[in-house]
């Protein structure tokens, strides 16, 4: 047995169920740190849309109002109360406004929040470009000492309606207090970030240490049992036969203890089974060895004038069919054919006892010897063995070569065919009636002579002979079995055959196997001619 293991069943359940946990904790931190990140992109960006939405109302507002301060200045004539109102807007420190100006129709500042600037053309090219537009407009500049700034501008308006603009109004909004409030939720989207992957490996560890307590009790749990029932199996195995699995529980592993313990029990009723099968078979061989030698070979057995071919065949180990041929003082022959009802040891007994009390009476009776005192003498053993549990048909014969006759006596056996001199035109029976031997513990049977002629066939056979079945279903029957006879000795018109008893015994048998086929047969056979 190979003794080679490799990790246990409770050891890859709890690698199992770690790597499992350890993969969901992971997947929900990076689940939870996605959408934390996630939360604080989308506050950031919507607060840096409220502030420049914001921050944009609130210079439009500015820039209209200081556009109509504007106007009305270039009305008057006061550039100077306008050069003094302006720096106001943008204060220096001022967080919010960087720089504010006001210019012609030209480009040249009239005024601004840083004075050295007024009465020169715009300096900043986005600044010109804002100025010079028809329609209020807002772009943010990026290349700026002072940073990201917002710049909006506002035309003045002409004083008719058709008439050329005045100038315009552009006021810079710096954007670095919104970034800086940007970067804040950023830097706490991080710090909140960090801090949840720490929470998520806390708890992560948590979960990993509570699953790797579950998964070791539940698969010592689940392993020990299944330990133990292999630790059955294998005593099992090296022959201990009473071991068992203990089933101390109702699920699936105490289910598979039962049905180890069922079939534990079964194989060893199998076992047991198994070796009395082996006695038997050793037995039954025995007992066919025996039965065997109560009929003789299937060599021919000749005496002067006569030939005598036999074949058995049993339908299991052991049958209930037996014949035998004995020489008899003054030249006789005894050729004597049984089949005990059923077959089997059972029958095959009875054969025995009969053979038995053929042999007893023939030696007992010497030249004294009857087929009807023949009968008598086994009637009395099968009845004193059977006691009519088993019955059994004979056809007892003693045929005399130097008187050509044959005296035969019949207990409820199968007539015999006599074709006369080999023409199988000629075919009779050897009729002759009474009960079968062990119905009665007395009987009485009629004895009957028959004249014999060179050439005469007889044909002896057991009921098994016509009852056995072909692949069909249908029983060989006696109408085939007396065409088989005829076409084995002969018909007018065909070819002839040698008129030796195992030519004929096989000619017969030949056409009745090939009848049979492969069917089992149920009933054991017995042929002799």
């Amino acid at each position: 047995m190979d003794t080679g293991r490799g990790r246990s069943l409770s050891t890859r359940m709890i690698v199992t169920t770690v790597a499992l946990v350890g993969v969901i904790v992971a997947l929900f931190g990076a689940v939870d740190s996605y959408q934390t990140s996630s939360l604080f992109d989308l506050q950031s960006r919507r607060l840096e849309a409220i502030t420049h939405n914001e921050l944009r109302r609130r210079g439009q507002v500015q820039a209209r109002d200081l556009a109509q301060a504007g106007r009305t200045a270039a009305l008057a004539g006061d550039v100077e109360a306008l050069r003094g109102f302006v720096p106001q807007l943008a204060p220096p420190g001022d967080p919010e406004v960087a720089w504010v100006l006001v210019a012609d129709r030209d480009g040249v500042v009239v005024a601004h929040s840083d004075a050295a600037a007024n009465g020169r053309p715009i300096a900043d090219p986005l600044a010109r470009k804002l100025a010079a537009a028809v329609a209020p407009g807002e772009e943010d500049r990026v290349e700026s000492p002072e940073g990201r700034l917002m710049l909006l501008s506002r035309p003045i308006e002409p004083v008719e309606p058709a008439g050329p603009r005045l100038g315009a109004v552009v006021i810079a909004y710096r954007l670095a207090p919104i970034e800086a409030q940007v970067a804040a939720i950023h830097a706490d989207g991080r710090r909140a970030t960090r801090q949840s992957q720490r929470r998520t490996a806390l708890l992560g560890l948590v979960f990993v240490l509570l699953g790797s307590a579950v998964a070791v009790f539940q698969g010592l749990r689940i392993s020990r049992p299944l330990a133990r029932l292999a630790w059955r199996a294998e005593q099992i195995a090296r022959g201990d036969l009473q071991a068992r699995a203990a089933v101390d529980s109702r699920d699936e592993i105490g289910r598979l203890g039962e049905s180890f313990n069922f079939m534990a029990d079964r194989l060893a009723v199998l076992l047991r089974e198994t070796a009395d099968k082996a006695v038997l078979d050793k037995e039954l061989a025995v007992a066919r060895a025996i039965q065997e030698s109560l009929v003789p070979a299937d060599d021919v057995i000749e005496r002067s004038g006569l030939q005598v071919a036999g074949w058995f065949s049993p339908a299991s180990r052991v049958g209930g069919d037996f014949w035998t041929a004995h020489d008899l003082p003054g030249g006789r022959l005894l050729v004597l054919i049984a089949d005990v009802t059923g077959h089997g040891m059972p029958a095959a007994m009875i054969t025995a006892c009969a053979k038995a009390a053929c042999d007893t009476a023939r030696t007992l009776a010497g030249d004294q010897l009857t087929v009807g005192r023949l009968l008598g003498a086994i009637n009395g053993a099968v009845w004193e063995t059977a006691r009519r549990k088993l019955v059994m048909t004979c056809f007892a014969s003693i045929l005399d070569a130097r008187a050509r006759t044959i005296t035969f006596a019949n207990a409820g056996h199968n007539f015999p065919y006599l074709v006369r001199g080999g023409a199988g035109e000629d075919l009779q029976i050897l009729m002759a009636r009474g009960n079968p031997l062990g119905d009665a513990p007395e009987a009485a049977w009629v004895e009957r002579t028959q004249a014999l002629a060179p050439g005469d066939v007889i044909l002896w056979y057991t009921d098994g002979i016509v009852e056995n079945e072909g692949p069909h279903g249908e029983p060989l029957g006696d109408k085939r079995l007396r065409a088989a006879l005829r076409q084995a000795v002969g018909q007018p018109g065909a070819p002839a055959v040698d008129l030796d008893a195992r030519g004929v015994r096989d000619a017969v048998l030949r056409q009745a196997l090939a009848f049979y086929g492969d069917r089992p047969r149920n009933d054991d056979a017995t042929v002799v001619i």
